[in-house]
């Protein structure tokens, strides 16, 4: 924002929202939109594996990647983005006298939101944790997911296990 100012830099994540269109491939919803960031979820009736998921983020960020040169000449940036993934129950209710909304609520949302903050502290494009990592089908999967830590998350009691995930091709 501070190099491109701040009407390039609200074109910029415009555009980036915009190419998340390949996410609907996936049965994804965007809940909502976070600054530089978005909240994706899923009902998990509409899931038929959880690779489903882990796919919408890396078919997003080969979206991203086949655009560089775009993004490059156009802002003289080309986006990156991080994701964590936790998978449990969320409550969805309607707050707001005056102005209504529909709110997300419950720990799963909190723990992928400190889940994506450790991100950076590892170098990582995709984490996840050890409750997504549980329900995939490794013989039959196009990742690979290395252990990264074991750790206690803000607001969390215990540890949470925690996964990278790359693609197995590259």
């Amino acid at each position: 924002a501070e190099k491109l100012g701040h009407i390039a830099y609200s074109n910029f994540i415009k555009d980036c929202y915009s190419d998340l269109d390949v996410v609907n491939q996936f049965d994804t919803e965007i809940y909502q939109y976070v600054g530089d960031g978005v909240v994706l979820t899923w009902q998990q009736v509409n899931v038929q594996s959880i690779e489903q998921c882990i796919d919408a983020f890396w078919a997003y960020m080969e979206k991203l990647s086949s655009k560089a040169s775009y993004y490059d000449g156009r802002y003289g940036v080309i986006p990156e983005f991080k994701a964590g993934m936790s998978l449990g129950m969320v409550t969805v209710v309607e707050i707001g006298e005056f102005k209504k909304e529909i709110a997300y609520h419950g720990n799963t949302l909190n723990t992928a939101s400190r889940i994506v903050a450790l991100c950076n502290i590892y170098g990582e494009k995709l984490l996840i944790s050890r409750k997504i990592y549980d329900e995939i089908s490794l013989e039959d999967s196009n990742y690979v997911f290395c252990k990264v830590t074991d750790t206690q998350l803000r607001g969390k009691k215990g540890l949470t296990e925690i996964f990278s995930v790359h693609p197995a091709n590259g």
